[in-house]
Parts: C-alpha cells; sequence; structure tokens
C-alpha cells in the first residue's frame, strides 16, 4: 500500500540520516559478527583511523587491526558479553593502521541483539595518543616539581643547620673575647 511505502522511504531516510550521524564522528564505530569477528559496519571515522577502505576493512576480522591479542584472546574476552548483553568491556591496546603505524586506542565492546536480529559486538574506538602524551607531560611536570621540592627542603634543611651551628659558635667567640678581657 501507499502507507507502507511511505514508511519504508521514511525508514531508509532515518537510516541513511543515522548512518551519515555515525561518519561525522572522527571515533571509530565498527560492528562485526560475533564468530567470524568480521566486520559488519565500518564508519567513516574507522576508515580514516585504520587507512584501509571500507570494502578493505569488510573482508578483515576486529582481531587483524589489534597487535595486543589474539584473534583466541579476543573471542575468550568477548564470550562473556553474549551471555549478558547488559555488560560491556572498556580496554586499551593498539591498533595497526594499513601504513604499519601502531596507534594507542581505548575500545569499548558491547554485545546487542536486537529483537529478531542476530547478535553482533558493537564497539567504539578511540585514538588516545594525545591524551597518553598530555599524561607523560602531566608526569614529566610532577616528577619535576617534587625535585624542586626536594631541593628547597635541602636548601632549608642547610641553612638551618648552618644556623644552629652559628649561633654556638657566636657564643663561644663571645666568651673566648669576654676571658682573654678578664685575662
Amino acid at each position: 500500500t501507499e502507507r507502507e511505502k511511505h514508511r519504508y522511504r521514511e525508514t531508509a531516510a532515518n537510516l541513511e540520516g543515522f548512518k551519515r550521524t555515525l561518519d561525522q564522528t572522527s571515533d571509530c564505530v565498527f560492528m562485526f559478527d560475533p564468530q567470524t569477528l568480521l566486520f559488519t559496519y565500518v564508519n567513516q571515522g574507522g576508515v580514516n583511523h585504520t587507512g584501509y577502505s571500507e570494502q578493505e576493512l569488510f573482508a578483515m576480522s576486529f582481531a587483524e587491526l589489534g597487535s595486543h591479542f589474539s584473534r583466541k584472546k579476543l573471542i575468550e574476552m568477548l564470550e562473556p558479553l553474549i551471555h549478558d548483553p547488559k555488560e560491556s568491556l572498556l580496554l586499551e591496546a593498539t591498533h595497526k593502521r594499513k601504513n604499519g603505524v601502531d596507534v594507542p586506542v581505548e575500545i569499548f565492546v558491547q554485545y546487542i541483539a536486537p529483537t529478531g536480529l542476530q547478535g553482533r559486538f558493537f564497539s567504539i574506538v578511540r585514538n588516545i595518543s594525545k591524551r597518553l602524551l598530555e599524561e607523560k607531560e602531566k608526569e614529566q611536570m610532577q616528577t619535576k616539581m617534587l625535585h624542586t621540592q626536594k631541593l628547597e627542603s635541602v636548601g632549608e634543611l642547610t641553612a638551618g643547620i648552618a644556623h644552629e651551628i652559628n649561633t654556638p659558635i657566636q657564643y663561644i667567640g663571645t666568651n673566648l673575647s669576654f676571658l682573654e678581657e678578664a685575662f
């Protein structure tokens, strides 16, 4: 009927709008099959981040992007999510771009099983290079501040010791002068 055609066009337009929205984010949005780990959806952020084309990514599995986890280990980590869809996994790893460059990433993964559809893993991957660099710089700054505080403490201690040595020496010197005049 005409009403069903209109609803179909409306749904298709909404889905296309949703896809365009996901393509605007710089984070990678991936969906992949629970058994094969092959990608079923990749947004433009995923294409930009990995350096692979959409077609190349659809021929790859999620495990092929990471250098930290073997396929077997990744399946072991993801298996509990299938049994409890309320659970999610958040981890840090490294993705290998097409050009061979390793990129540190934070990975969020959740298993989603929409009503009437086959379940799949949904993942958001974020490049954390900048955050790690900022954390390292902050750590270096804290180390420098700690070193400066130690030097300040040593300086204060030295001044205190010098003062404590100087006071008795002055006392002895004054008494010796008195004794010398007295004799």
